[in-house]
């Protein structure tokens, strides 16, 4: 199960310059890019399948290796600690 917050398909619209209404298309988008491997994790050098995904996806139109604003928002948001 995947569960994401219900903005996610105007976040990716928006972010991949998609058509919002091409649920089909959005909702590919977002069950995909969890399995995108990050530039940033330590840990993408030691998997060599990981690392081939990165080399074949760099600065392609649409792949974007930097942190969507929508996961900035949740990392920061949970470095919030409640008071």
């Amino acid at each position: 199960m995947h569960v994401f917050p219900h903005s996610t398909f105007e976040w990716r619209a928006a972010e991949h310059s998609l058509d919002p209404d091409d649920v089909d298309t959005l909702l590919d988008v977002i069950l995909h890019e969890v399995a995108m491997p990050s530039r940033d994790d330590a840990l993408v050098h030691d998997d060599p399948g990981a690392l081939a995904v990165l080399r074949e996806t760099y600065n392609l139109p649409g792949c974007s290796h930097r942190e969507s604003p929508m996961r900035r928002a949740v990392r920061r948001a949970s470095r919030v600690s409640p008071r």
